[in-house]
């Protein structure tokens, strides 16, 4: 899915008076928190990514079949913009649901980042994502 199609297919399902410029902040500021949470926790992340409405033929981060949690990003968003907070909720349950699944598929197929720390008597300790062992 490309920049251009998400912004096509929440614009057909709502109208709002957000900008495009606005939608895709929003869209960076959720691959902030994904790139935080979730990639930056694991060996081979991908690289970061800034959408930009010039580049519009830019595909998304998230693929199928997960790439639908930028619709629901973009729903809720003009929801909450347009005072409608029933559909805000769906919206939300549906792209918590779906970033979930996605979270489980991501930690499934990449490996944790080893860290290691110093103890009080010197010696290398192991842990992965700050879980010691």
């Amino acid at each position: 899915m490309t920049l251009r199609e998400v912004l096509t297919m929440a614009k057909a399902k709502r109208q709002s008076s957000l900008s495009d410029e606005a939608l895709v902040q929003e869209l960076n500021r959720f691959e902030d928190m994904v790139r935080v949470e979730i990639y930056d926790l694991h060996e081979d992340a991908p690289e970061p990514i800034r959408y930009e409405l010039d580049a519009q033929d830019v595909q998304m981060q998230i693929t199928s079949p997960w790439d639908d949690v930028y619709l629901y990003l973009l729903l809720s968003k003009m929801d909450l913009d347009n005072g409608e907070i029933e559909d805000y909720d769906n919206d939300v349950n549906l792209l918590n649901a779906q970033m979930d699944r996605f979270r489980a598929a991501y930690i499934r197929t990449h490996m944790p980042k080893q860290r290691y720390s110093i103890d009080s008597f010197g010696r290398r300790r192991s842990s992965v994502c700050g879980i010691p062992f």
